[in-house]
């Protein structure tokens, strides 16, 4: 399942940054018994836990739908490009006719790079704040 949804590190900086969609899944901290009292799991998020000590984790669909297609920048437009490799991914806005790229991110999965674009989106003030 861990290889499906976003990281924990990934995660905790969707929420730090306002991205308040509910996700499918939700890293717990200290939920369970004392051996994972200190601990961050797992979880489909259908657990009555303490909210405060949870943050969602998305799937990769969950945040693409966030992303807009299409950006303008002075040049022009840049289109979204996603690049899935064996060993990583990347995601980018090329110059629509060039090899010009803007915002590249990478990630060892996808869903985590899909989830920096957003962040990087957000930053450079392209994405206004979902709610």
């Amino acid at each position: 399942m861990k290889n499906h949804i976003t990281s924990l590190g990934v995660s905790q900086k969707l929420k730090e940054a306002g991205f308040k969609k509910q996700g499918c899944f939700e890293w717990y901290f200290g939920f369970g018994d004392k051996k994972n009292k200190n601990k961050w799991r797992l979880f489909q998020n259908d657990i009555d836990g303490d909210k405060s000590k949870s943050v969602y984790a998305y799937q990769v669909n969950e945040i693409l739908a966030e992303l807009p297609k299409v950006i303008k920048i002075k040049d022009g437009y840049c289109n979204l490009e996603i690049m899935p490799f064996e060993n990583h991914s990347s995601i980018t806005y090329r110059l629509a006719g060039s090899y010009t790229c803007h915002g590249t991110q990478e990630s060892k999965t996808l869903q985590d790079a899909v989830s920096l674009m957003y962040l990087w989106l957000k930053e450079n003030g392209y994405i206004k704040e979902i709610k």
